[in-house]
């Protein structure tokens, strides 16, 4: 089984250890937590404006972290080329 790493905030990561089980991994809490929710459980859930607005907001935001993430790299690359 492969698996991956993911990064929590020492308060999520306390939160999630809170709801963990006797003999249960964090896999088995994660699984447990989200098992049955469906993105479609929410459609209709918020207003069309409402919706459109959170919308722009999540591509604002995305956009937003692409550019900082082209930003870090581009310092990272900078900084390797000057210990050359």
């Amino acid at each position: 089984m492969s698996r991956k790493t993911v990064s929590l905030t020492e308060d999520a990561y306390k939160r999630l250890k809170a709801k963990k089980r006797e003999n249960e991994s964090f896999s088995d809490v994660v699984n447990r937590l989200i098992a049955g929710v469906k993105l479609q459980d929410f459609h209709g859930l918020l207003a069309e404006d409402t919706a459109e607005a959170v919308s722009e907001a999540v591509d604002s935001r995305r956009s937003e972290h692409a550019t900082q993430q082209k930003g870090r790299l581009g310092r990272l690359m900078d900084q390797s080329g000057d210990a050359s």
